[in-house]
């Protein structure tokens, strides 16, 4: 299923995009001019390393380049789903493109460019990854029940004096009973993944698949992602999650990364 945005600005045609090429000839030298002409041809996706950070710099102030990025990124993407067709249920829509694709629940594909044309951006690029890591899984588990032994042990350090209700007291122990609560579903969460499901089973098959099809697609390496920091204040499976990140001029890469 591709969901789609209501907000997301229309993807420029070729012809629309071929005939705004034209009036930058007098404005930018040959060789930007033949690599934009190669993004539209869709000889090269925009995500792999063609041209140097500061060239892209350079582009990104034109318009040309930002609409011309944005309908690489969608028919490249189109013309991949469009080699599975036949075996999975895969759908595409012209004009609007391509915001969330997922297969039986399992996200595979997100393209964010729904604030584009406001924040002079390309967007943002999501894949996912779901891999099975028991060691992994355990390791958290163990840190989960760690916690929660370290919540049923600790005292309030607030002193109720007059017994007042709704005090800074209450307060730290509703705080407390709240992250308890938090950590005691997580317990569950993680328990119940001893065994994987078929359905789990499948997630890992289908996003190996997506996930090695548009990285090879997009010409993407991995030693060219850096590890996003997580929150400090959420409480979920910390190691079982990360994203790892890469940053281009106007266009940001996400990998998610799920161990179940």
């Amino acid at each position: 299923m591709i969901e789609i945005g209501d907000t997301y600005p229309k993807i420029s045609k070729k012809e629309e995009l071929t005939q705004l090429l034209e009036k930058y000839k007098l404005v930018i030298n040959t060789y930007m001019i033949d690599y934009l002409k190669c993004l539209i041809d869709l000889e090269v996706p925009v995500t792999k390393n063609y041209i140097t950070d500061d060239e892209r710099k350079i582009l990104s102030e034109l318009e040309i380049y930002r609409e011309a990025s944005i309908y690489n990124i969608y028919n490249i993407t189109k013309g991949l789903l469009n080699k599975y067709k036949d075996k999975y249920d895969v759908y595409t829509i012209d004009e609007y493109g391509i915001y969330s694709f997922r297969l039986d629940d399992v996200n595979v594909f997100k393209f964010d460019y729904r604030n584009s044309n406001k924040n002079k951006e390309i967007g943002i690029i999501s894949l996912f990854q779901n891999i099975e890591d028991a060691e992994l899984r355990n390791e958290e588990l163990e840190r989960v029940k760690n916690k929660l032994d370290e919540l049923y042990n600790q005292e309030n350090p607030l002193f109720n004096k007059f017994n007042i209700c709704e005090g800074p007291f209450d307060y730290w122990d509703k705080m407390k009973n709240a992250e308890i609560k938090a950590y005691q579903e997580l317990f569950k969460k993680l328990e119940s993944r001893k065994i994987l499901t078929d359905k789990e089973m499948k997630s890992i098959e289908l996003t190996k698949l997506f996930h090695d099809s548009f990285f090879k697609t997009f010409g993407l390496e991995s030693n060219s992602f850096f590890q996003k920091k997580e929150d400090p204040f959420k409480i979920d499976a910390k190691s079982l999650e990360k994203v790892l990140v890469k940053k281009m001029p106007l266009l940001e890469i996400n990998d998610n990364i799920k161990y179940i």
